[in-house]
């Protein structure tokens, strides 16, 4: 068996295990949960509350009110376990539910959507010579020599020199809102976030084939990262946008259309077929994205993506967005920080 991807080998840190857990935010990522923009909020700006339902076994539900998840945070999850009878706390963790509603009357007809409380969670710990994961609710063992193996593919992809020139991400910025903000900073790059391609296979919400679009033909794929799974998504996106673009007569031409029409008549080759996909993080708040803080399970996604695309002739490079402040104006207007 693949020790990569061994499900369920252990069913919690044992005794002198040592490590890190951190936040999944799946409310902020597009592959769990619901998006930034459908998350409702009240008139006074705050959004929808947070319920955490933490059951303990032979017990009544212990529930926690969290009153805004912009802010919603690990600390508060794990304040709901640590308050369990000990030799309860993980089957708690494990029973328990986070619950987004409209309002804070945590009325059923309010409940917009429910997750195990284990989804919001990622953890990292080590055991002796073993490296284990939690994600997506199971555990995974990854084995060292197999690490250092694709640590060392992680390095030589992301590079320090650029192939794309891109501004830096103003923080408190949406990713729609970095992407739409390109073209007007960068000359030549065109916006196709969420300006997907209908195909007959694709029907429905379509295929992204990019978020941006660089001068020379470049798919460039964008991402704020604050756990593996936004970027697990992202690597898929490239999968199925470059297969759409390598397999589908239909794609490609729609794709030519929509890339004909930004740049006001200046299309693509005829029957292009994607050269490079250049992925472009911002990780968490604009850390150096290295291969020390890339999410190692990510590292494990980023070279099974990247073996698969390069069998399809396709270059791949990893780039990691600059971030800067910003103040608001009494306006409400966003400016860039001096």
């Amino acid at each position: 068996m693949d020790r990569t991807y061994c499900r369920d080998q252990i069913s919690g840190p044992a005794p002198g295990a040592r490590g890190q857990i951190r936040p999944r935010h799946c409310c902020n990522g597009d592959s769990s949960g619901a998006r930034d923009a459908d998350v409702p909020v009240r008139p006074d700006g705050r959004s929808a509350c947070v319920q955490v339902s933490l059951l303990p076994p032979a017990s009544s539900s212990l529930i926690g009110l969290y009153p805004d998840i912009r802010n919603f945070d690990l600390e508060y999850v794990l304040c709901r376990a640590r308050i369990q009878r000990a030799g309860c706390r993980v089957a708690a963790l494990r029973e328990g539910t986070v619950t987004l509603y409209r309002h804070n009357r945590v009325d059923r007809a309010d409940e917009i959507w429910t997750s195990s409380a284990l989804r919001w969670i990622e953890a990292e710990v080590f055991l002796d010579s073993h490296r284990f994961f939690l994600m997506d609710e199971h555990w995974y063992e990854i084995d060292q020599e197999y690490l250092k193996a694709i640590r060392s593919h992680a390095e030589q992809l992301i590079t320090d020199t650029p192939p794309v020139d891109l501004p830096p991400w103003v923080l408190g910025e949406k990713e729609r809102t970095y992407n739409a903000s390109v073209p007007d900073q960068r000359p030549g790059y065109v916006c196709f976030d969420r300006d997907n391609v209908q195909t007959a296979l694709h029907r429905g919400n379509g295929v992204e084939i990019c978020d941006l679009l660089s001068p020379d033909n470049v798919l460039v794929m964008v991402k704020r990262a604050k756990g593996s799974d936004a970027l697990s998504h992202l690597f898929g996106q490239a999968l199925v946008a470059v297969q759409t673009l390598r397999n589908s007569p239909e794609g490609r031409e729609r794709f030519a259309e929509k890339v004909a029409a930004a740049r006001q008549g200046r299309g693509l080759p005829k029957d292009f077929r994607p050269s490079k996909v250049v992925f472009a993080i911002l990780l968490k708040d604009g850390a150096d994205l290295t291969a020390d803080t890339l999410f190692p399970f990510s590292q494990v996604t980023l070279v099974q993506t990247v073996r698969t695309l390069e069998t399809w002739g396709v270059q791949v490079e990893v780039v990691g967005i600059k971030s800067t402040p910003s103040t608001i104006t009494s306006t409400g207007t966003r400016r860039l920080a001096a």
